[in-house]
């Protein structure tokens, strides 16, 4: 708009150069504009009514609503969708960008301890997957040996169930990279402590190209450390079988507050003992 106004006034002048950025300064029925030529500065002063009107921001936000997410507020989520696995958690769906779990991502969850729930803050999306889809639900390196009776009655279907034991941190990310883009998994969990920002990129692209969701389980002293992960969230335990949930990161505007919610209460331990 502003532009559009020194365009004309560049046509109407005779002047070598133009600054594409002039110099303004605001007064009473006048905008003076400081003209940067070569070799001298030649102040003008225009009227308002000769610029061209500058559009509000939520105007400028209603024209693009309908044209895709090119513009919008940092607490707003562009072009949310229903893309992701549902939770099994309403009020975690809510502050996720895509109503879930990433189909083809990478999350972070950084835990102070084990045994807070982690595990049943999956089980209904990893129960719904291993009922819908025929990918393998992959478990990297879990701390403990997973109790099957109780991944069976919280409905995961065992025959999906896949274990992957390495020995060094190379290994653990090299398991972790190619059940990731395989494409033959639906979920990959990985239990690993240390790990670069150049890894996870790695695995953020291994699961998109494999369009599976990757958990990684991580203890929350990482939380200060740059992450490629689009989706990390810290948890802590709370009384009651109830666990609070932090975003710390998420794809489409900056976290909400920390939610609190109610696990179901196993009838065992997903860990044996």
């Amino acid at each position: 708009m502003l532009r559009a106004s020194l365009a004309s006034l560049r046509a109407s002048c005779a002047v070598a150069s133009i600054s594409p950025l002039p110099a303004c300064r605001c007064r009473s029925g006048t905008v003076d504009l400081i003209l940067y030529m070569q070799p001298y500065s030649l102040p003008l002063s225009i009227p308002y009514e000769r610029l061209a009107p500058v559009a509000s921001v939520d105007h400028l936000l209603q024209a693009r609503s309908g044209a895709g997410p090119s513009l919008w507020r940092a607490r707003e989520f562009p072009g949310r969708s229903a893309a992701g696995v549902g939770t099994g958690f309403p009020a975690l769906d809510a502050v996720l960008y895509d109503r879930g779990w990433p189909r083809a991502g990478l999350v972070e969850l950084l835990c102070d301890a084990r045994g807070i729930g982690e595990l049943r803050l999956l089980a209904p999306a990893l129960a719904a997957l291993s009922q819908r889809q025929d990918g393998w639900i992959v478990w990297v390196d879990p701390p403990f040996v997973p109790y099957a009776p109780a991944l069976q009655a919280a409905g995961i279907d065992l025959a999906k169930v896949l274990l992957v034991s390495t020995k060094r941190r190379g290994e653990r990310l090299w398991a972790l990279e190619q059940t990731l883009g395989d494409g033959a998994c639906s979920a990959v969990l990985g239990w690993l402590a240390e790990a670069s920002f150049a890894d996870l990129r790695r695995l953020l692209l291994a699961a998109r190209h494999g369009r599976a969701w990757g958990s990684l389980f991580r203890p929350a002293g990482v939380a200060g450390q740059a992450s490629a992960a689009e989706l990390r969230l810290r948890l802590a335990a709370r009384p009651a079988g109830h666990l609070q949930v932090a975003v710390l990161k998420r794809r489409g505007g900056w976290p909400p507050t920390a939610v609190e919610l109610a696990l179901a209460q196993p009838a065992q331990a997903a860990y044996s003992p």
